[in-house]
């Protein structure tokens, strides 16, 4: 399986439309893993990217964040909506494949000096996702962290010690 994970940036232009479809048609990704779609429930997906793919997305706002996960149509997907976490940008996917365990697959974006609330979220949607589990999921997780030491340690706090 072939996976390709991506920071898109917005993709609207037609410049971004051609590179994308570009990539995606080099590489022929199973799955790709994006963020920062920077689009809105207005902008239908098939205008951006193949309809060869089954297409699970968690928009934000034209301007900025949002993720997506993009598989495959050939490949049997679900949507794990009882992962999604408050205060956080992320999607999770699951694939199921014969003779082997459920793989996890999610796409995160926590926007820059945003504090730990989203890294906490996603810390509370990985112990959701390990939570009664005699044995451990197999799991990919993608995505823009933007985790500068004192942004994510300190809820953005900017002190001089370099040791805080």
């Amino acid at each position: 399986m072939k996976l390709l994970a991506l920071n898109c940036n917005g993709p609207k232009s037609q410049t971004k439309k051609v590179e994308l479809h570009g990539i995606i048609n080099l590489h022929s990704p199973d799955i790709v893993i994006g963020c920062e779609l920077k689009l809105d429930s207005s902008v239908p997906f098939y205008s951006i990217f193949p309809d060869s793919y089954t297409i699970y997305r968690l928009d934000r706002s034209q301007h900025d964040g949002g993720v997506f996960i993009a598989a495959k149509q050939d490949l049997i997907t679900i949507e794990e909506t009882y992962l999604r976490a408050t205060n956080c940008e992320i999607i999770w996917v699951s694939i199921q494949f014969s003779r082997t365990k459920k793989l996890h697959i999610g796409s995160y974006y926590r926007p820059p000096d945003s504090g730990t609330d989203p890294i906490e979220a996603l810390d509370d949607s990985l112990t959701f996702l390990y939570s009664g589990k005699t044995t451990l999921p197999q799991v990919i997780l993608c995505g823009v962290f933007n985790c500068g030491y004192r942004d994510c340690l300190h809820n953005g706090a900017r002190d001089t010690d370099p040791l805080m």
